[in-house]
């Protein structure tokens, strides 16, 4: 029962290491449109990721699909900054 514990952590902390990383690459984009657009993006994200951290979620179906939506938003946030990194 103790090791379950110290896996279940693991996802949020990774979740929030992408997002991390998103949002200081977006910090550091010139284009203000395009920092606009994706910083809206990841605040929306934010906002679910604290959630997802903080509160216990005791379902699995639950938590599996807040951690799908979170890492798919996520890594659209990423595939924008490729796609605005190879247009520059």
């Amino acid at each position: 029962m103790s090791l379950l514990g110290i896996f279940r952590k693991n996802k949020p902390l990774k979740l929030r290491k992408k997002y991390d990383k998103a949002r200081e690459k977006t910090d550091k984009l010139k284009d203000y449109r395009k920092k606009m657009q994706l910083l809206r993006m990841l605040d929306t994200v934010e906002a679910s990721l604290i959630l997802f951290e903080e509160d216990r979620i005791t379902s699995k179906f639950e938590r599996r699909r807040m951690a799908a939506q979170i890492e798919a938003a996520v890594e659209n946030a990423w595939d924008m900054l490729k796609e605005k990194q190879q247009q520059s």
